[in-house]
């Protein structure tokens, strides 16, 4: 019952559909224009909610594991058996909290060297 008041409180399903696909739409086109990072699967066919996504190489996928758990972002490895990087961006991670990712994406890309 509280999700539901919550969730008409901020302007029901419509509105928080708008919301979740922006916060798709960000992190999306910052892996989509990444020079580290690729996603394999079709725009069309892409989650709002669990952003999978791949390095271009497994030592950038451990590196920058191993650099947002510094950073204090946990979770973001991929499946065990399917492998690459998720983000999980349900209805309760909020806008910020996706552009953080984004500023990590980012800043992982200008210090990693090559």
């Amino acid at each position: 019952m509280l999700n539901l008041r919550w969730l008409a409180s901020i302007g029901g399903v419509e509105k928080i559909e708008k919301i979740n696909q922006h916060k798709a739409s960000l992190l999306y086109n910052e892996i989509d224009k990444s020079a580290l990072f690729k996603n394999t699967i079709n725009a069309k066919d892409r989650s709002m909610m669990n952003v999978c996504f791949f390095g271009k190489s497994p030592k950038i996928e451990n590196d920058f594991i191993v650099f947002c758990q510094k950073n204090n972002l946990i979770g973001i490895k991929g499946h065990k058996q399917a492998g690459g990087l998720r983000a999980s961006i349900y209805n309760a991670v909020t806008l910020e909290n996706v552009q953080t990712l984004i500023e990590l994406i980012q800043t992982f890309e200008k210090e990693y060297s090559f």
